[in-house]
């Protein structure tokens, strides 16, 4: 998000004092019409492509936080299309594709971590009975992004958006206990009047008392119907090894892999090879424990090596709990990242250090009641500080009642804080260097209900004003205008009987400026399916 902030500024730098304007041209056509419509054309298919994989992944591990985060990427993305900045804009797609590709290798890992922990098998379980189950899937994706523009003789609200019914089946075989199941694979093939898609998943897992291995390939091809250029297959092959030598010590080694292909190979959808490892080690006395984690990323990009890169992480994690009273936990990662290929005055790439600390607390009241406060503390430190690389702060809170009504019921209610503050030399034309800082207070609610093997419901709604208190007086459009968001974010699973399965995904968002009419936003997302089991 941070990185987001400094394109912002970028951009106002380029517009602001430089001329006065009553009205602003959005159709002015640039020096090069041609690479104009080419990056417009760019920006078009990313945003689809994104909106579409999103609600792929959100299928599979629905995040709230995530949406939200995207949710105010996009809308800042759109923001700078509408100044017809389609360059900047390209750039925060660029962000959400690879916020999206990580949060999906973090779920892989986290849901074999969480395997491997849960499992202490005594008996072979190969002689167990083996099955293969088949879906029918039906369901429908839509999308819809509005936004209201001021052009100074006419106010209009520009609209885009999709409607995707789909039909498809899902093939599953592995042993009816998943979880001491050795193998396990699912294949799922989808059609709809806009795409083919198919997913499939292979993993192997071998485990003892002391010892696991598990052994995943997984691939996602999406294949457009009329707009081919669109078209990606990705493949991911991950090894993960844990070794628990007795009950307090746990080490653990993971290596992933992963190819993605573009039809259309462009310096914006480029085709990319990428080695991950991981290692550490986790020690526990009694409830507390303490942990050190290393990982190392090399993503290499065959036609375009001015973007290939080095990412390096270290991960200290300590946990304290006394109880029945609180539970303490502070993580810390350390993140450097390098390019093959220096450029000092690139607009957007430059080896930094970024560090972030995560704090938890959370105290029980009674076994019903309790309170959390957690905290994410951020630093990133640019070697070559252009445009809006720059170093800066970040921070964000969340304190939070949390009350469980009944072993099926509990709900939420907290307050939110969020700051950024840029640090840097004072830039050109007299503008204030801090002029993108913000506060966000806000507060949340979230209500779940989760019946074993039945339904699994979550509506979480934030509501955040935006503050930008350096930037009051100046005309800097809609870029740092006051503004406040309320995001409506809904999830159900439902086991409803007889085979049949529905999965329901919805998200709700709107953003009004509090200074400049006709400048809001909304962003509608919503996705259903239904299974039928034979």
């Amino acid at each position: 998000m941070t990185k987001l902030i400094m394109i912002t500024f970028f951009f106002c730098l380029q517009i602001a004092f430089a001329q006065e304007k009553s009205e602003i041209d959005i159709d002015k056509p640039d020096s090069s019409s041609t690479t104009t419509e080419i990056e417009k054309l760019q920006f078009d298919i990313k945003l689809l492509q994104i909106e579409r994989e999103l609600i792929s992944k959100m299928q599979l591990t629905p995040d709230s936080s995530l949406f939200q985060e995207i949710v105010f990427l996009k809308t800042e993305a759109n923001t700078f299309y509408r100044q017809a900045e389609y360059q900047f804009a390209n750039l925060i797609l660029d962000e959400i594709r690879d916020l999206l590709e990580f949060h999906q290798s973090e779920q892989i890992h986290q849901t074999q971590f969480n395997l491997n922990d849960d499992i202490t098998p005594s008996n072979p379980v190969f002689n167990k009975k083996w099955q293969i189950n088949y879906d029918v899937i039906s369901g429908i994706d839509l999308w819809q992004q509005q936004f209201e523009m001021n052009l100074g003789y006419a106010d209009t609200v520009l609209s885009e958006g999709f409607n995707n019914p789909y039909l498809g089946i899902q093939v599953n075989f592995g042993q009816h206990d998943f979880y001491n199941s050795p193998f396990q694979a699912d294949l799922t093939l989808k059609e709809s009047h806009d795409y083919f898609s198919t997913n499939g998943n292979l993993q192997f897992s071998s485990k003892s008392e002391k010892t696991s291995l598990d052994l995943r390939n997984f691939f996602d091809g999406t294949f457009y119907q009329k707009d081919t250029y669109l078209s990606y297959f990705q493949n991911n092959l991950s090894l993960d090894w844990r070794f628990r030598p007795t009950a307090q010590h746990r080490y653990y080694l993971m290596g992933e892999f992963i190819f993605r292909n573009y039809q259309n190979e462009e310096q914006f959808t480029a085709s990319y090879f990428q080695n991950q490892f991981r290692g550490g080690f986790d020690f526990q006395i009694f409830e507390n424990s303490l942990g050190l984690g290393l990982r190392y990323l090399a993503r290499n990009y065959p036609y375009f090596t001015y973007k290939n890169y080095r990412k390096s992480r270290v991960d200290l994690t300590t946990e304290v709990v006394v109880e029945p009273y609180f539970k303490f936990s502070i993580r810390n990662e350390t993140t450097f990242k390098n390019y093959d290929i220096t450029t000092p005055d690139s607009l957007y790439q430059s080896d930094y250090l970024e560090n972030i600390i995560y704090l938890e607390f959370k105290y029980n009241l009674n076994n019903k009641f309790y309170l959390l406060l957690s905290t994410t503390s951020q630093f990133q430190k640019y070697q070559n500080q252009v445009a809006y690389l720059r170093d800066n702060l970040g921070f964000e809170m969340e304190l939070s009642a949390n009350y469980s009504i009944n072993a099926a019921t509990s709900f939420k209610l907290g307050g939110l804080y969020e700051l950024i503050q840029f640090q840097g030399v004072k830039n050109e034309d007299d503008i204030p260097p801090n002029v993108e800082n913000y506060y966000a207070p806000g507060i949340i609610f979230s209500l779940d209900y989760f019946l074993f093997d039945r339904i699994i419901l979550s509506v979480v709604d934030t509501y955040r004003w935006r503050r930008y208190p350096n930037a009051e007086n100046l005309n800097m459009l809609s870029l740092f205008s006051n503004r406040d968001n309320n995001s409506l974010f809904l999830l159900l699973n439902w086991q409803i009987g007889a085979g049949y399965q529905l999965n329901l995904m919805a998200n709700y968002d709107t953003e009004r400026d509090r200074e400049i009419e006709h400048s809001d936003s909304k962003n509608t997302l919503f996705s259903m399916e239904l299974t039928k089991r034979f």
